[in-house]
């Protein structure tokens, strides 16, 4: 089982969106992520980043992702590092994971940020258990997976 850091998963995503000439946000980036790891978990049975997710007042956050991002506030995401270089960034994302992922883009990239923010403020669902135990409770594989099993 192979994870990944979620910083790469982030990467991917923001080249996705700049190829596909779309607009993505850190708060948008956010409720995508965590709605990745849920469909990972859905289809293969664990997560597909290994960072920690924490239920935040907005939803859940990946704060490995959100702090790197952070300085963008509600602005479209660049990646600096690909603006200023001519070298095409290694391609480390296996296929089965890229459809995971580009599968969530192509359903959720055109859902106004704060729809994604209800979206994941789903009731008895990971981030509402979490967030009941205090601002920045841990979101794990396990309340993910117990979500999905509730059906939503």
């Amino acid at each position: 089982m192979l994870k990944y850091d979620a910083l790469d998963i982030a990467k991917y995503i923001i080249r996705w969106c700049d190829k596909n000439k779309l607009r993505i946000t850190n708060l948008q980036l956010q409720k995508i992520l965590f709605f990745i790891q849920k469909e990972s978990i859905r289809k293969r049975g664990y997560g597909i980043f290994s960072n920690r997710i924490e239920a935040w007042q907005y939803g859940p956050v990946v704060p490995d992702v959100f702090y790197q991002f952070a300085g963008f506030g509600a602005m479209k995401l660049v990646l600096y590092e690909d603006l200023f270089s001519d070298v095409s960034p290694k391609d480390i994302i296996d296929d089965q994971s890229k459809e995971i992922i580009e599968g969530i883009l192509r359903e959720y990239i055109h859902v106004s940020p704060w729809d994604l923010v209800a979206k994941s403020h789903v009731s008895n669902g990971a981030w509402a258990n979490s967030i009941s135990m205090g601002e920045k409770y841990p979101i794990t594989d396990q309340d993910i997976s117990y979500e999905i099993l509730k059906g939503l």
